[in-house]
C-alpha cells in the first residue's frame, strides 16, 4: 500500500512557535522522511492556500474518490426529457477535475458503498432523483466515516419526480427547506453572485474572496439554515454588501430580499463519524465564466474531505475580520474637529487621510488630530487635484510633497494614501513605493481581503460610503444607519474587510455626525467586529505575507513547522483546526495555547514566532477514538 503524507502549506500566514535545537530539527526532518515511506494513518492530500497545485499522481498510486452512478437516473430524464449527456458531460468535467488534483476516479452504486473504506469519499451531482434504497446507502456510508460532496437537488425527489420529506439534503445535513419559498430565481435587477467566506476550511485557494459569477438556468432551492452547520458560501450582490432579491418559487411568485437565513449557498459539517459538504446550485455553474475560481472551490472542498485535519488561518493574525473607519479630511477641513471628539468619545481607531494643502492652512487642528493614539494620518495628495494621466511633476507634487508636508506637521510617517476619485495607475503605485508608502485605499472592487499591486497594499474599499448615502441616494439618517449596520454584518461574516469612507464637508458635521456616532457605538458592542486603521491593517497584512507554515500528519501528532523571514517576532497568530470527528488534540507545547471549540474545531495560537527563524516546530498530538 503506497500511502502519502498530508502536508499542508500555508504560505505567508504567521505563527509563533518555540525554538527546538538544530539536533532535533534534523533528527525530525530524517524521521518525517522515514514515516512518509512507511505506512502513515490514512491517505492524504495537498491542501495549500498559497502554493501550487498538488502534482499530479499516477493512477495506481492515486488516492481514489467514487462518483455515484445510480439506476434510475437516466430513466428519469428520459421520461422527462431532460437531456442525460448534459448530465454526463458534467460529470466528466468533475472527474478530469479530480484527476488534474492527484485524485483518481471511480464510478460506484449506492449498493457498493458498503464495501468500500469507511474513510472513502462519494461525489454526488444533480442527482434529483434517488430510490429509498440509494439514499439509505449513502447515509450509513457518511455515518460510518465516509466524506461526500453533493449539490443543488440531489436524493430530493424519488423516481416519480415527487418530492422526499425525508430527501438526501435533510437526511445529511439537517437543513430544512423554507416553507414558505421552495426555489429562487435571480430578478434581472439585481443579479445574484457566489461569495465564498475567507475563513473556511473550503475556500483555501480563493484567498482574495472575489464574487464568483452565478449565471444560473434553474431555480435554486431555498433552506433555513440549521443550528451548528457551518456556512462557507452566500447569496450576495457583486459588492457584497447585501443578500439579492430573488423571485420566490411558493404558492404564488413574488420578489423579495433574501434573509442571512435564506442565503446560505454552500454548507459543511460532520454526520456521525463521516463529513460533508453540499452546495445547493446546479453543477453546470462550474463550467460558466468564473471557471478557474470554481475550479479552486472544488479543490478546497475536497482537500477538506480528504483531510484528517484543516489549518485555517485568522486573516489578521489575531482577528477573524475588520471594519475600517476613515475620513477624507478635504473642503471644509474644519469639521475635523467634530470628527476627532466622536473619535475619542468611542476610542475607536481610524484613518483621517488630510489633504496636505488644506492642513498647512489649519495646522493647530492638524496637529491636534494627529497627536490622537486612535487617529492615523494619512495622506489625500496635496491639492485634491487629478494625478492619473497628468505630467510626472504632478504625480511627484501630490504623492511625495503631500506625504513630505504631512510628515512635519504631524511628526509621524505617513502609511498611507488615498488618491482622489479613487483613480490608481502603476505610476502612482511606483511612486508610492519608490516613496515608501506602504498602502494605498482603492476604489469600490469586488475583493474582500487586501491585496498587493506593485509592492503596495491595496485596502479594497467595501460598503457605501457618504457621498453615495447623502448625494447619490438621499437617505435619511436612520435608513443610512440601518444599511451601514447591515453592510458591515455581511461583509464580515464573510470575514471580509468593511470599510466605510466620510467626508469633512459630508457627515463629519452638524446633525450628521450622529450618524458616525451610532454606527462606531453599534461597532464597539459587537464581539465579532474588530476596528482598525490602516496602519494596523498594513502591520498585520505585511507580517502574514513573511511566514510560512507547513503542517505534516503522521500517526500520532500534527507536526507544524515555521520559517519567519520577518525582522521582528511575530505574536499571538491563531488558528482553527477543523480535523475528523473521531480525532482528539492534545497540547504539549507551552508556546501555544488549544482550544476546543467544538468536536471538529479546535482555536490554536503560537505565543511567539522569533524573528528571522527558519523551520521552528511545534508538535500537537492526537489520539483516535
Amino acid at each position: 500500500m503506497v500511502v502519502i503524507i498530508m502536508k499542508i502549506r500555508v504560505v505567508k500566514i504567521p505563527n509563533p512557535i518555540r525554538l527546538f535545537s538544530h539536533g532535533l530539527r534534523i533528527l525530525l526532518s530524517v524521521s518525517l522522511v522515514l514515516l512518509s515511506a512507511s505506512s502513515l494513518a490514512g491517505s492524504g492530500f495537498i491542501d495549500n492556500k498559497h502554493a501550487h497545485s498538488a502534482a499530479s499522481l499516477s493512477a495506481s498510486h492515486s488516492p481514489e474518490i467514487y462518483f455515484l452512478k445510480s439506476r434510475s437516473l437516466r430513466p428519469m430524464h428520459h421520461v422527462n426529457q431532460i437531456d442525460y449527456r448534459g448530465h454526463e458531460r458534467r460529470i466528466a468535467f468533475f472527474k478530469e477535475m479530480s484527476q488534474s488534483f492527484g485524485f483518481n476516479p471511480k464510478d460506484i452504486s449506492a449498493s457498493q458503498l458498503s464495501s468500500l473504506d469507511k474513510r472513502a469519499s462519494l461525489i454526488v451531482l444533480d442527482m434529483m432523483s434517488l430510490s429509498n434504497d440509494e439514499v439509505n446507502y449513502i447515509e450509513n456510508f457518511v455515518k460510518r466515516g465516509g466524506s461526500i460532496l453533493f449539490n443543488f437537488t440531489s436524493g430530493f425527489l424519488d423516481t416519480s419526480l415527487n418530492h422526499r420529506k425525508d430527501n438526501l439534503v435533510y437526511r445529511i445535513t439537517g437543513l430544512m427547506a423554507d416553507k414558505n419559498a421552495k426555489k429562487a430565481k435571480s430578478v434581472e435587477s439585481a443579479m445574484g453572485f457566489l461569495s465564498t467566506s475567507l475563513f473556511s476550511p473550503l475556500t483555501t485557494y480563493l484567498p482574495e474572496g472575489k464574487t464568483l459569477d452565478l449565471f444560473l438556468y434553474d431555480p435554486l432551492p431555498i433552506f433555513n439554515n440549521s443550528e451548528g452547520v457551518s456556512v462557507a458560501g452566500y447569496f450576495t450582490n457583486w459588492l457584497q454588501t447585501n443578500y439579492p432579491t430573488v423571485n420566490l418559487k411558493g404558492e404564488k411568485e413574488e420578489s423579495q430580499s433574501l434573509s442571512e437565513e435564506q442565503s446560505g449557498l454552500i454548507w459543511h459539517g460532520n454526520k456521525g463519524q463521516g463529513k460533508w459538504v453540499y452546495f445547493s446550485f446546479p453543477s453546470y455553474v462550474f463550467l460558466e465564466s468564473s471557471q478557474e475560481q470554481y475550479k479552486n472551490l472544488f479543490k478546497g472542498m475536497l482537500g477538506f474531505l480528504k483531510n484528517k485535519a484543516t489549518l485555517v488561518p485568522f486573516p489578521y493574525i489575531d482577528a477573524k475580520n475588520v471594519v475600517f473607519v476613515s475620513l477624507d479630511a478635504e473642503h471644509d477641513y474644519h469639521t475635523l474637529e467634530q470628527y476627532y471628539d466622536v473619535i475619542e468619545k468611542h476610542n475607536f481607531p481610524t484613518t483621517v487621510f488630510a489633504v496636505a494643502s488644506l492642513a498647512l492652512l489649519d495646522e493647530d487642528l492638524t496637529v491636534k488630530v494627529a497627536q490622537s493614539e486612535n487617529i492615523e494620518m494619512g495622506s489625500h495628495s496635496y491639492s485634491h487635484g487629478q494625478i492619473v494621466g497628468k505630467p510626472t511633476e504632478v504625480y511627484k507634487k501630490e504623492i511625495i510633497e503631500a506625504k513630505s508636508i504631512l510628515q512635519k506637521l504631524t511628526g509621524h510617517e505617513i502609511y498611507g494614501m488615498r488618491p482622489p476619485r479613487e483613480e490608481i495607475d502603476d505610476k502612482l503605485l511606483r511612486m508610492m513605493d519608490d516613496s515608501q508608502h506602504k498602502y494605498a485605499f482603492g476604489a469600490l472592487e469586488n475583493v474582500l481581503f487586501p491585496y498587493y499591486r506593485k509592492d503596495v497594499l491595496i485596502i479594497p474599499r467595501n460598503g457605501t460610503d457618504d457621498y453615495s448615502y447623502l448625494i447619490t441616494l438621499d437617505w435619511s439618517p436612520a435608513q443610512i444607519l440601518e444599511e451601514m449596520k447591515r453592510q458591515v454584518n455581511v461583509i464580515t461574516r464573510l470575514n471580509g474587510i468593511y470599510t466605510f469612507n466620510a467626508h469633512t464637508h459630508l457627515m463629519s458635521f452638524g446633525s450628521n455626525i450622529e450618524i458616525i456616532d451610532n454606527f462606531l457605538s453599534y461597532v464597539n458592542q459587537q464581539d465579532h467586529l474588530t476596528p482598525m486603521n490602516g496602519k494596523m491593517i498594513y502591520d498585520r497584512v505585511s507580517k502574514i505575507k513573511n511566514i510560512q507554515v507547513d503542517m505534516e500528519l503522521t500517526r500520532r501528532n500534527l507536526i507544524f513547522m515555521i520559517d519567519n523571514s520577518n525582522s521582528y517576532d511575530v505574536n499571538n497568530m491563531h488558528f482553527h483546526i477543523f480535523v475528523n470527528s473521531n480525532m482528539v488534540l492534545t497540547n504539549t507545547d507551552k508556546n501555544v495555547e488549544l482550544t476546543k471549540l467544538s468536536d471538529t474545531k479546535y482555536e490554536m495560537v503560537f505565543k511567539n514566532i522569533p524573528a528571522k527563524i527558519s523551520q521552528s516546530v511545534v508538535l500537537i498530538g492526537y489520539e483516535v477514538r
